[in-house]
């Protein structure tokens, strides 16, 4: 039973960590903060990696765990490796939510939108808070298993759960933009003084835009120009022709 809670625990908030670590790709535009995110997710790859090896490999054999008589007989890990867990989920976790936070200020979202992303980080420092207090909570408990062990359990549920909140809640702005329109409504002034920002789509269609006028004026230029010289050559035709004719009607 607690090797199953442990496997799930930890494979939750693997998967949890590397699906923020992503977003973080997908959304913050800044070199510096991409690069460390792909380290990040490199460090929390092989590092939860070996976290569910260990928990796979608690007692070998394995039953020797939940099995009283094999105990004495069997390997299993030392209370060490239980603690190096709890130091490298605290430690990952304290990363994923400082990372973001050096280029927070420069994003350019309307106040009430930048108080909501505060608000979002707050949470996912109490899932950092959590990670502690279970670790907390461990190393009281593990030492007398009664209630205390029931303590632990609830501290790793809650520690999952708002874990998964804070993953999801990019996502579900469409569900909370009805509820909270004084949050998530766009106001029509830009939110910051400021240079504008432009996008490269805009970025296109102002140099489309410029491209076509540009062009435009030169052929407005042009036009004149070559009608004049069409209206002076059929004038210099017309000249030669009445000249010719003048000059055989006099031989």
């Amino acid at each position: 039973m607690a090797i199953g809670i442990n496997f799930f625990y930890v494979f939750a908030l693997t998967f949890t960590k590397i699906s923020i670590l992503c977003l973080y790709l997908r959304a913050l535009n800044y070199p510096a903060v991409r690069l460390a995110t792909k380290v990040l997710l490199g460090v929390v790859a092989a590092s939860h990696l070996w976290i569910i090896i260990s928990v796979c490999t608690t007692c070998i054999p394995l039953d020797a765990f939940w099995t009283p008589s094999k105990f004495a007989t069997s390997y299993c890990h030392p209370f060490s490796v239980y603690w190096s867990h709890s130091g490298l989920n605290i430690a990952t976790d304290l990363l994923i939510f400082a990372l973001p936070l050096t280029v927070l200020h420069k994003i350019r979202v309307p106040p009430r939108q930048k108080i909501a992303l505060y608000l979002v980080f707050t949470l996912a420092f109490c899932v950092c808070i959590i990670s502690i207090l279970r670790a907390l909570q461990f190393v009281r408990g593990i030492k007398i298993a009664d209630e205390r062990t029931i303590g632990i359990a609830c501290w790793t549920m809650l520690e999952v759960n708002i874990a998964v909140i804070c993953a999801c809640l990019t996502t579900i702005k469409p569900l909370l933009a009805p509820l909270f329109p004084w949050i998530f409504s766009v106001p029509s002034s830009p939110p910051e003084s400021g240079p504008e920002v432009v996008t490269i789509g805009r970025a296109n269609q102002r140099g489309g835009r410029g491209h076509l006028d540009d062009t435009t004026d030169e052929n407005d230029d042009r036009e004149p120009s070559s009608g004049a010289a069409r209206h002076a050559r059929n004038y210099k035709e017309i000249s030669t022709t009445t000249d010719s004719q003048l000059t055989t009607s006099t031989m």
